[in-house]
């Protein structure tokens, strides 16, 4: 009987010792484990700047929608937009209004 409860022990050591070195493997090898915390943090970082970016242009926007807005126009951003879309000069061009 001492014999059963001893094996029964041993096995259940194996066993332990079995799903401690599965998960370990698990931890350290996989594309989920500690390795890929690097890779990870890398493309998070990536995405704040990309997303850093996003707002500044999408503040740009803003200020610029703002200036084309029904109550307060100005003349020199319609008149930039109209030559612009009509293709009366082009990116490289610089007007000069003289009243």
């Amino acid at each position: 009987m001492y014999w059963l409860r001893k094996s029964g022990q041993m096995t259940l050591n194996i066993i332990m010792v079995t799903l401690l070195w599965f998960f370990a493997l698990q931890l350290t090898s996989t594309d989920r484990g500690l390795a890929s915390i690097g890779p990870i943090n890398e493309k998070i970082n990536i995405a704040q700047a990309e997303l850093n970016r996003l707002k500044i242009e999408e503040a740009y926007l803003r200020q610029k929608n703002a200036l084309l807005s029904s109550d307060a126009i100005d003349p020199d951003i319609l008149g930039e937009l109209a030559r612009k879309k009509n293709g009366l000069y082009g990116d490289d061009e610089v007007v000069i209004f003289v009243n």
